[in-house]
């Protein structure tokens, strides 16, 4: 499922940020056109009764077809600006943010389980 040109959604259930259930498993969401938009940030967040981790990284692709996995992104918890990383592992009520800097056409998010409770990651692109 693909969304096209969308500007605010939860990259693991392709569903608007206000109306997403979030997920329980682990999952690699849907391709998300953003081919129009010129800058990405996503938050990747742990819900208030998880118990164990959710480890949070981001796909990209130029057709929608072929997926580098585990793209560099900038950390929106860092002082620095130039901070980058592959993953982020949350834990219970915590999120963490991400500057997606690189053009690419599609993204996708994956999250990986250990443990149980709701996860989300909600892009927002300009």
């Amino acid at each position: 499922m693909s969304s096209e040109f969308t500007t605010s959604i939860d990259m693991l259930t392709g569903s608007d940020i206000s109306a997403s259930a979030g997920v329980t498993n682990n999952t690699v969401g849907a391709a998300i056109d953003v081919s129009q938009r010129e800058s990405f940030t996503v938050q990747f967040v742990c819900g208030t009764y998880a118990s164990g981790d959710g480890n949070f990284s981001l796909d990209g692709s130029n057709d929608g077809s072929n997926w580098v996995t585990n793209i560099a992104f900038l950390d929106a918890g860092q002082t620095t600006a130039t901070t980058l990383a592959t993953s982020k592992v949350l834990s219970s009520k915590s999120s963490a943010g991400a500057y997606v800097q690189w053009r690419w056409k599609y993204l996708r998010c994956r999250v990986e389980i250990a443990g149980s409770g709701t996860y989300y990651a909600f892009l927002t692109a300009n």
